[in-house]
Parts: structure tokens; C-alpha cells; sequence
């Protein structure tokens, strides 16, 4: 059924298909590169901020999208005003002994295994859409991306590599063996989706870009430096800076 939340104690389908196809879109992934970027800085008018996972809370987004059980996430992300995803199947669990389905702007996604999920991510949304599990959220992101009508991804701090000090931006973050391994298999896994996904995305006019310096993502797609693409986005929305008194507007039959 493609998205749907939870009104009124009824469970409703929504859809967003096609509806921001004007905008550049910032992926954030949770990497260690990601704490060179501030809030500040990739927040500039045009740019629609997505983050995945735990990107939040070091970047307030527009869209979060998480696929795991909310215990996996900060307690706040359920109770922030912008929109959330989660996954299908999870609409019962609570938070903190919450139920947290009719939290504002909360949505789930019905996901699903595909043999030829290639061809699945670049179809026409309907509302039979099931987005693409590959049991990580990067694959459902980038097909949630495309439902949204996204023409130019950009994505940030998506390293797809241990470093000396962190998976992730948060250093106090500390994995196990068995979590830093199974970590780097689904790197490889996500890799080897992008790998595919990057040049049949551009035949159908969708730019990926990396903004992540020393990826290795930036293997298999053009990287743009982060102030780089931020300035491209910020040029495409063009103010005339001069505020009217309500009581007086020139006449000007663009208005």
C-alpha cells in the first residue's frame, strides 16, 4: 500500500508520489564524515534535508527515514513535527510504553523482498507500491526518494567504512566485534546496491552525487563537494529581498 499513518484510531493511505520533484535532495547518512557538516550549513532554501537512522538528532531533517524498532533511535525522533518513516510491522511496538502510530506526521512503509527489485525501483508509484527491502535502510530510502520524485540525491556522510576512531559521527558510539563485522557487510551490501543503481538512475534523468570526501562511494559516482552542491541548490531559488506593508503591493500581474 505504499505509505500510510494512523488518524483518529483509523489507518489510512497517504501518498507523497511525485510531490517534490523540484527540490535538491540531501541524504544523510550517519558516517563519521557527517560531524564536519553542521545544521547550519546545509540548511539553504531548496535543499530537502533527509536523514537516515541515527543522522538525528545532529541533523534536524525534513524527512527521517528509520527501518529498525524505535528503541534503535533517539526517544525524542517520535515526538519531532516533521515527517517520519518507519517500516511496516513495527506500527504496534511503543516507545518508552508509548504507542507512538498516532504521533503527528508519523508514517509507515510497506516494504518487500524482491527477485528483480531493479526493475521494481524505477517503476511509476500507484498505490501497490512496496518499497524494496534489502534489510538495510539505505535501499528503501533511495526507493522512497524516487516515489517522491527526486531528480538530484546528494548524499552526506555516507562513509561505508570503519575508521580508526567511529562508525559513526558520535565517537561515544562503541560496536563490538560482532557489530563492527556485521556493520561492514551491509556497507558492502549497500555499495554494490549504489553501484548498480547510479548510472540506470542517470539514463532516467536522476543525478546521484556523493558529498562525502574519501568515500568510497565516490568510486562509482561524481563527488561534488558539500559548499559546492549547496551553493548550485541555493542559486535555483531566486529572491527580490524587498518586503511590502500590507497595505500597499505594486501592482504586478506575476503575483
Amino acid at each position: 500500500m505504499g505509505l500510510w499513518s494512523k488518524h483518529n484510531g483509523i489507518w489510512k493511505e497517504v501518498s507523497f508520489a511525485n510531490k517534490m520533484s523540484d527540490k535538491d535532495f540531501y541524504l544523510c547518512c550517519g558516517g563519521p564524515s557527517l560531524k564536519k557538516i553542521t545544521q547550519e550549513k546545509i540548511r539553504v532554501p531548496g535543499a530537502l534535508i533527509i536523514a537516515m537512522n541515527n543522522a538525528y538528532p545532529y541533523i534536524r531533517p525534513d524527512i527521517w527515514i528509520g527501518m529498525d524498532h524505535p528503541h534503535c533511535y533517539h526517544r525524542q525522533i517520535f515526538w519531532e513535527p516533521f515527517v517520519k518513516i518507519m517500516r511496516g510491522g513495527f506500527q504496534t511496538k511503543t516507545c518508552e510504553g508509548v504507542e507512538i502510530c498516532e504521533n503527528y506526521n508519523l508514517f509507515y512503509a510497506d516494504v518487500r523482498k524482491y527477485h528483480d527489485w531493479g526493475a521494481e525501483l524505477f517503476k511509476p508509484p500507484t498505490k501497490e507500491t512496496n518499497f524494496i527491502w534489502k534489510k538495510n535502510v539505505m535501499t528503501v530510502a533511495i526507493h522512497i526518494l524516487f516515489y517522491l520524485g527526486a531528480k538530484k540525491i546528494n548524499i552526506v556522510g555516507c562513509d561505508l567504512a570503519h575508521t580508526n576512531s567511529s562508525h559513526y559521527h558520535d565517537e561515544n558510539v562503541k560496536l563490538n566485534a560482532h557489530q563492527a563485522n556485521w556493520n561492514q557487510r551491509t556497507y558492502n551490501e549497500i555499495f554494490s546496491f549504489l553501484k548498480f543503481v547510479v548510472p540506470k538512475a542517470k539514463k532516467r534523468g536522476i543525478e546521484i552525487n556523493s558529498c562525502t570526501p574519501e568515500s568510497r562511494i565516490n568510486e562509482i559516482m561524481p563527488y561534488v563537494p558539500i559548499e559546492e552542491a549547496l551553493s548550485k541548490t541555493q542559486e535555483k531559488v531566486v529572491f527580490n529581498g524587498k518586503l511590502y506593508h500590507s497595505s500597499f503591493v505594486p501592482d504586478d500581474p506575476t503575483r
